[in-house]
């Protein structure tokens, strides 16, 4: 199989889009997809106190990489190891995590969670990307 944009071997298949995409392309689509997530969500003010919040896994792996690469040359943010310092919190879930998530929610009738405001910022920039995109990533 070989990749829609650069007929390279492609190492993931989107069902949801129709293309297959080698290591390079899907990079470049899950970093494109987390970086819009991000702005929809308000984008980062200068100052910002970042809390990194998730399992040890491949997930948090994959958050660390990306906003590694994304905040590379921005010395205004801050990245804490509490979480009551911070003023956004990253959550490192993925699309199928956030889709879990909310069932378990609705069916345990629990949604108020998902309607009120937070006291802080919680951004998901990889809550668009299934999980087996983003364990390829990491």
């Amino acid at each position: 199989m070989e990749c829609s944009k650069c007929r390279s071997e492609a190492v993931v298949t989107q069902a949801y889009s129709g293309l297959s995409l080698c290591m390079r392309h899907l990079i470049s689509d899950i970093e494109s997809k987390a970086k819009k997530e991000i702005r929809k969500k308000g984008g980062l003010a200068s100052a910002e106190r970042i809390f990194l919040k998730g399992d040890d896994d491949f997930r948090l792996f994959a958050l660390r990489i990306f906003l590694s690469s994304l905040f590379l040359k921005r010395t205004d943010i801050v990245f804490v190891a509490d979480e009551a310092e911070a003023t956004t919190v990253f959550s490192a879930e993925t699309l199928d995590d956030a889709a879990c998530g909310l069932l378990d929610a609705v069916l345990e009738g629990r949604t108020a969670g998902y309607l009120n405001p937070r006291d802080k910022r919680i951004i998901a920039p990889l809550s668009v990307i299934p999980a087996n995109e983003v364990f390829l990533y990491a």
